[in-house]
């Protein structure tokens, strides 16, 4: 779904919105149909706003009242200010999780007698090339972040989704 995620930025950045009657895929287009799937998917959309502008603070508004109705349903006693933090941290997470040792390789990397990457995974992330994600979040909080973290990536991909459904049909697709 890139291709939603290009053209959003785009479409937030453009002079021209005028409307084409002829298409559904000018600026306007990619605009609206991205305002309709936050009908259902507002997180999506947040998200895609977040990536475009760099504000978070919405996107944390809307993960932090996720998270506080998640973990009264799994009985995770959270105050109001570790809701708001859990979901800053799933956050930075989501966008900045790439292992600083091994620069999201996977790989250790070796500096003499000049910087390669080795065939042995990092001892970091485990060849993963991104931060584990547990070891961010005390055990009392760990289910509620994941399911958290799940809900991000869920939410983004339908967004665009559904934001594709809407202008596809002049796409060739």
């Amino acid at each position: 779904m890139s291709i939603i995620k290009e053209r959003y930025a785009s479409a937030v950045n453009s002079s021209n919105l005028s409307v084409k009657t002829e298409t559904t895929y000018s600026d306007t287009d990619v605009l609206a149909a991205m305002g309709l799937s936050a009908k259902h998917f507002p997180l999506g959309a947040a998200l895609q706003r977040l990536f475009v502008d760099g504000k978070a603070t919405e996107c944390v508004d809307l993960m932090a009242r996720m998270a506080r109705d998640h973990s009264f349903r799994v009985k995770a006693r959270m105050t109001p200010f570790a809701v708001q933090k859990l979901a800053r941290e799933v956050l930075a997470w989501y966008r900045h999780g790439v292992c600083t040792d091994c620069g999201g390789t996977g790989k250790e990397i070796i500096i003499e007698p000049k910087p390669h990457l080795s065939d042995i995974d990092c001892g970091s992330c485990y060849g993963m090339g991104r931060r584990p994600f547990e070891r961010n979040f005390r055990p009392e909080v760990l289910v509620v972040a994941l399911w958290l973290k799940d809900q991000v990536s869920k939410h983004q991909a339908m967004a665009a989704s559904a934001a594709m459904t809407l202008i596809a049909p002049s796409l060739d697709l």
